[in-house]
């Protein structure tokens, strides 16, 4: 048997391989169709590629946390003890729509009595995270795919360090793979050394890490300070330039909300 046959055979094997693969994971007729379209006219091309991208599936383990962790948060005394604090908003006839599509999938009501402030410029948003981080008297939390060792990542990380010395409590959440710097670069001990509680979120090996799946890890950028203020957007903290440094800087929106 020639090697030309074996590969041709193999092909044939994948090909015929993946059509139970993908007809188990039930997707939508037309999403099906074209895995098989791009695997049948390539499998060499197409099975990596649905290796990597196709299955979105987090493993047995972490999908039971996360039904355990939604059916905490969706409980009816949970739920109950929140009804003493909503204040209904009055909602545009217009986006009605959009409330009650937010309200039937994320299972929370919209809520009224809240400001919000969008920051379109890096510096802005970091200093203005840096003061609420200064003005904290209670409680830091915050969570965020990115945490750089840069200037930007070490200036949120002096107020972190200032925050806990007069007695907030600080807590850190970070990407293990998206602040992968941050946690072995020596940041993250430093943090850990003057009180902040720092854990990496979705834990990766060295080896894992080269082979995560980008769009699977957690992308979330939170700061939640005292209950008062949050922050979330699409901004990480780390320097505006991150990646690309001779094309530019990111721009990124962030918005401030008090309520």
């Amino acid at each position: 048997m020639s090697w030309l046959l074996a590969l041709e055979i193999l092909a044939w094997v994948m090909r015929l391989g993946m059509v139970p693969v993908i007809l188990r994971r039930r997707l939508p007729p037309p999403t099906a169709t074209a895995w098989l379209a791009v695997i049948f006219l390539s499998p060499w091309l197409g099975v990596p590629i649905y290796v990597l991208f196709g299955d979105a599936r987090l493993g047995r383990r972490r999908a039971k946390r996360y039904r355990s962790l939604i059916k905490l948060t969706r409980s009816t005394p949970r739920l109950t003890q929140q009804q003493r604090d909503l204040l209904e908003p009055h909602v545009d006839p217009d986006s009605v729509p959009v409330a009650v599509q937010a309200d039937r999938v994320g299972g929370m009501t919209v809520l009224g009595g809240n400001t919000v402030t969008l920051h379109d410029e890096a510096g802005a948003a970091i200093d203005g995270l840096i003061a609420d981080i200064d003005a904290a008297q209670r409680h830091v939390h915050m969570l965020f795919y990115i945490f750089a060792d840069d200037q930007t990542g070490r200036r949120v990380a002096d107020a972190l360090i200032r925050a806990s010395a007069r007695g907030v409590r600080v807590r850190l959440l970070a990407d293990a793979a998206g602040s992968w710097g941050f946690f072995y670069g020596g940041l993250a001990d430093h943090l850990t050394n003057s009180g902040v509680s720092v854990s990496r979120c979705l834990p990766v090996t060295l080896l894992r890490r080269r082979l995560r799946r980008l769009d699977l890890r957690n992308h979330r950028k939170l700061a939640i300070i005292d209950g008062n203020a949050a922050w979330t957007g699409s901004q990480n903290v780390v320097d505006p330039s991150y990646g690309h440094k001779k094309l530019g800087s990111w721009l990124d929106l962030m918005g401030r909300f008090t309520g």
